[in-house]
């Protein structure tokens, strides 16, 4: 594993130290970009928690498994301060919407009840997170870096029944916030002062998250 690293270090050295004096530009300071995510923190906890909506009186309705997941939508803004970091932060927005089912343990009802969507939950993320952007390849046309944020995620979760048998649990929202992430390991922008991207990493903004960058 040692020698594995160590020929890993040597190579992106010797990529670097072949970088042409071209290729020390000047870089503009500003970066504002707009992307979507997919496969988000915010997915994963919807699908991976087995919610019972007793915040809404409903104890015995789950969620079922025909969960829309939203598209993550982010806006970020980063002020590059050297040629190799910069900091910001980043806005992003994603509903998801879960069809409710009565509870597996409600031994009264026939299969087809229990298989009978008896509500909708709309569930709106919207998060705020300062991050630092790390570049560890940087040309005139080509950037190669990684990228870390730690923020808050705001969560409105919106229920509204649609059966009469319970028709006397009303529409209304539950509120909560809790800790955002993104952690991007890799991530390549090609272009010159219009760049576009791709980022691979596991947060609020997606397992993949791509879309455009201006710099100015």
């Amino acid at each position: 594993m040692k020698k594995i690293l160590t020929s890993l270090l040597l190579g992106i050295a010797l990529i670097m130290s072949n970088i042409p004096a071209s290729a020390q530009y000047e870089y503009s300071p500003n970066q504002a970009s707009a992307g979507i995510g997919l496969i988000t923190h915010c997915d994963i906890l919807e699908i991976t928690s087995d919610i019972i909506l007793t915040g809404f009186g409903v104890a015995e309705m789950k969620f079922g498994s025909d969960d829309e997941a939203g598209i993550a939508y982010n806006f970020q803004y980063n002020r590059r301060f050297t040629k190799h970091l910069s900091a910001g932060a980043d806005f992003t927005y994603q509903r998801i919407t879960n069809g409710v089912y009565p509870g597996w343990i409600e031994k009264s009802l026939s299969k087809e009840e229990k298989n009978e969507m008896v509500g909708k939950m709309k569930s709106h993320y919207l998060s705020l997170i300062p991050l630092a952007k790390l570049f560890w390849f940087d040309t005139k046309y080509v950037g190669m870096y990684s990228k870390l944020g730690l923020g808050i995620t705001f969560l409105d979760r919106e229920y509204d029944p649609c059966k009469a048998q319970y028709s006397h649990v009303e529409k209304n929202s539950n509120r909560h916030c809790f800790l955002g992430l993104q952690l991007s390991p890799i991530g390549i922008e090609v272009g010159r002062d219009m760049r576009g991207f791709l980022e691979f990493g596991y947060g609020t903004m997606g397992l993949i998250n791509f879309g455009l960058e201006a710099t100015f």
